[in-house]
């Protein structure tokens, strides 16, 4: 039977997962060459933006968040250019490197959570933007932010698509 912490996850991987076909998806249709740079408004974030912010987030949580191990980052050059509250700028990684972002910060999180117990869940903290929540609440964050930037990509998609005469 399943604990609470192997159902965490189970949807958190499953969020990741889906943000990765996303990302393949693009890189496979030569049709959408240019999608990853597209902008759905002025000053709006692109899709490899979005991507790469992702990927970012969970080392940021992996490396600084969750355990004060900078050193453990291996991405470290981007926190930058993508962090929350960073300016989507218009020279993004290629898709080739953000997927390996994805996949190596992903590990990186990955590896920080498998040390959680159940028993952590709610005692273990961390704060951020005097935030201070439940490892378990800081779970639900992670998961709802990638089906949220997920989502966004995805209409960005169907408008790219709409307005390039692709839909």
């Amino acid at each position: 039977m399943a604990t609470e912490l192997d159902a965490l996850h189970a949807i958190w991987e499953f969020s990741h997962n889906r943000v990765k076909a996303q990302v393949e998806a693009v890189k496979n249709d030569p049709a959408l060459a240019d999608f990853p740079t597209w902008r759905p408004g002025p000053a709006r974030a692109h899709a490899a933006w979005q991507w790469t912010h992702l990927a970012v987030t969970e080392e940021l949580f992996a490396c600084e968040r969750f355990e004060q191990a900078p050193e453990r980052a291996k991405n470290q050059a981007y926190w930058e250019g993508f962090r929350g509250g960073s300016v989507p700028g218009d020279d993004p990684p290629a898709l080739d490197v953000i997927l390996r972002l994805l996949d190596e910060n992903h590990d990186a999180l990955r590896d920080t959570l498998s040390r959680l117990s159940a028993e952590e869940l709610d005692i273990r903290t961390a704060s951020i933007r005097d935030r201070t929540m439940s490892m378990r609440e800081w779970f639900h964050i992670l998961v709802w932010h990638l089906a949220h930037h997920h989502g966004q990509v995805h209409l960005s998609l169907n408008l790219f698509k709409q307005q390039s005469g692709l839909a």
